[in-house]
């Protein structure tokens, strides 16, 4: 707080103070130098690039260090992020085929098309960082995950890799509906191959499962 007023950190801080407290955007990137048609679809990508900036901004002084555990917001803004992404490589694109006159009218279309849909899906990102149904969800989850604490592990299959509960406490995995390799057990179940054929005495060509198992290794 005392360098708070030297010259060069308020020179450096009153920007973003102007766009936290003041509502204050800064000027847009400079757009990419495009074909005539395509200047407006470039300058919308400019300005919704600098809204990128700005809405992070708010949402980063409104939740303070929450921000790094709500990834319900960390989503909206990583959506409008990819569909800047693909609204510049679309960009691209499409201005390269215009430039080599190679452009096809349908894909010229189907083109702005996908602009409308990315500029309707980030304002949709943005507008939902302040209208969301958010302070349920958190509710409602806490109140599932409390729920699932009491349960007993052992009617659950736990995964192997769970960092909370050792994967033996759970409900013992079943692998019936699993094929398995030659000579494969698991506890409580038969060998997967040749007990169907032991059981008839042969396998259909006069070699019971035994045989047919020990021709299988020696090929390998």
């Amino acid at each position: 707080m005392k360098n708070m007023f030297q010259p060069n950190v308020a020179k450096a801080a009153m920007p973003l103070a102007k766009e936290i407290f003041l509502g204050w955007k800064p000027s847009s990137p400079t757009p990419p130098v495009v074909a005539p048609s395509l200047r407006e679809a470039a300058s919308r990508l400019s300005e919704l690039t600098r809204d990128l900036s700005y809405e992070f901004k708010l949402a980063s002084k409104r939740l303070g260090e929450k921000i790094v555990t709500r990834q319900a917001v960390q989503a909206r803004l990583a959506d409008a992020a990819m569909w800047l992404h693909a609204w510049g490589c679309t960009l691209s694109k499409l201005n390269q085929s215009i430039e080599r006159n190679q452009v096809r009218e349908h894909e010229q279309l189907a083109a702005m098309h996908f602009f409308d849909i990315a500029d309707h899906e980030i304002e949709r990102s943005f507008r939902e960082l302040r209208d969301n149904t958010d302070d349920s969800m958190l509710k409602a989850a806490a109140a599932a995950l409390s729920y699932a604490k009491t349960l007993p592990d052992s009617d659950y299959v736990v995964p192997e890799k769970s960092p909370a509960i050792a994967a033996s406490k759970g409900n013992p995995r079943t692998q019936q509906s699993v094929k398995q390799f030659p000579g494969d057990k698991h506890p409580g179940e038969v060998a997967a191959t040749g007990q169907e054929a032991d059981a008839n005495g042969a396998n259909g060509n006069g070699v019971n499962g035994s045989e047919v198992q020990t021709s299988e290794v020696q090929r390998v």
